[in-house]
């Protein structure tokens, strides 16, 4: 019986925690000049009741709001990861994330002209009040026209 019951509460919490997903969106222009920077907004939605700390997080143990790109024909040159709101967590106040968080992102694309696809990864790791969820990467990707510079 004791197995029983722990079996159906594993099942609830994973189905709980796999329905907690957060998701994010990627804003592009729709052309960019070959080796300039063009503006991009990464916009983050956090499910209610979850947080995800800022980047730089308040304390080293927490796993920030990142992100990044492999592509060979994109630079990240900035991002400017917004502050986060100043909550309090087990007796400790931190910089946290809640509902969506629009992060601007400056990047250099070195492609050909024409159509290319612009790929990032965010990765975050949401809390509640009493736990979190293992860090989870969102791969992001649109397209914009590459122009030459004149």
């Amino acid at each position: 019986m004791k197995g029983i019951i722990a079996s159906l509460l594993l099942s609830i919490a994973v189905v709980t925690q796999a329905d907690v997903t957060p998701t994010a969106k990627l804003q592009l222009p729709k052309s960019a000049t070959i080796g300039k920077a063009f503006n991009a907004t990464v916009v983050v939605t956090i499910p209610d009741g979850w947080h995800a700390y800022q980047n730089p997080p308040t304390k080293d143990f927490q796993i920030p709001v990142t992100i990044s790109t492999t592509s060979k024909t994109l630079k990240l040159k900035k991002i400017s990861y917004p502050k986060g709101d100043m909550k309090e967590f087990g007796g400790e106040l931190t910089a946290v994330h809640e509902g969506t968080v629009k992060i601007p992102v400056s990047i250099i694309a070195t492609g050909k002209p024409g159509s290319s696809e612009v790929v990032l990864k965010v990765i975050l790791q949401i809390c509640d009040d009493t736990s979190c969820l293992p860090p989870r990467p969102i791969a992001l990707k649109g397209s914009l026209k590459l122009v030459k510079g004149k």
